[in-house]
């Protein structure tokens, strides 16, 4: 999974990929090189299996569009962060497409279903090829999987919190609302990113991480367009309340807000016989 972003720090734009270990396994089986695996040292832990759905970040501009010739290849999670589970019915579609033109080629290279290599030497290469196929099959359905049932509240992907900043909500007095990466986040920034003040935070944490409202330093226009926000976008529960919680990023920059739905559920009526 990829997701592309333009990071905004002040008046500097910095084109920006994030972009799980699975998946730069993939480009790197397929000979792609980037910049990110001459750091040997500093990414030996890029391939184990319990970092493999992990993001990284890449800002060297000729890795990413290294990556994005890719496209189709990798889901875009940039482009469907708001969509529905009835949204996601198109790319199961193409990708048992690609599970059919995968196995027909597969068959044409094995004796049955033990997967033993019955061509020509000189076509060994294209065997190969598409076990690496074959891979980013089942990696590609696993990502369709995690991201429907995140649509659905699970928390199945470890999403960078970082603003997507094409998704400006609004912006006051120098307080700015941007979407986040997570589509069940909210960014905060004060003064155009400037480090978030003692007074802000001192404030903020004199309140229940329930309850945004009510606070200076959250005004009701970040809170009215959220629940706008929340009410055009996010339809995947019909019967559910919203609650909120909030913390400040780890470098001081801007303030996170979470939503968190919880389901209503109908009271049942109990007949005493």
């Amino acid at each position: 999974m990829k997701i592309f972003n333009i990071e905004e720090k002040g008046n500097k734009k910095e084109n920006v990929c994030y972009i799980q270990l699975k998946d730069l396994e993939y480009l790197k089986e397929n000979n792609v090189e980037l910049e990110v695996f001459k750091d040997i040292n500093k990414y030996m832990y890029v391939f184990s299996k319990d970092t493999l759905k992990s993001f990284i970040r890449i800002d060297v501009l000729e890795d990413i569009k290294k990556i994005k010739e890719f496209n189709g290849r990798i889901i875009d999670f940039s482009k469907i962060r708001y969509s529905r589970n009835a949204d996601l019915s198109p790319y199961f579609d193409e990708l048992v497409k690609e599970r059919d033109e995968i196995e027909d080629l597969y068959d044409r290279f094995t004796r049955n279903t033990s997967g033993v290599w019955r061509g020509h030497l000189s076509e060994y290469p294209l065997y190969q090829k598409i076990l690496v196929l074959k891979r980013l099959y089942n990696n590609k359905l696993e990502d369709l999987i995690d991201i429907k049932n995140f649509l659905c509240g699970h928390n199945t992907i470890n999403l960078p919190q970082e603003p997507f900043y094409s998704a400006l909500l609004a912006r006051k007095d120098n307080i700015a609302l941007y979407g986040g990466i997570n589509p069940n986040e909210y960014i905060v920034l004060y003064k155009d990113g400037a480090p978030i003040s003692d007074e802000i935070r001192d404030n903020l944490d004199l309140f229940d991480n329930k309850d945004i409202s009510n606070n200076e330093f959250i005004p009701d226009f970040i809170i009215d367009r959220i629940m706008a926000d929340l009410r055009t976008n996010h339809r995947n529960y019909v019967n559910e309340s919203i609650e909120y919680d909030y913390s400040i990023s780890e470098d001081n920059r801007y303030l996170v807000i979470r939503t968190n739905r919880v389901k209503k559920h109908n009271k049942v009526k109990v007949r005493k016989n």
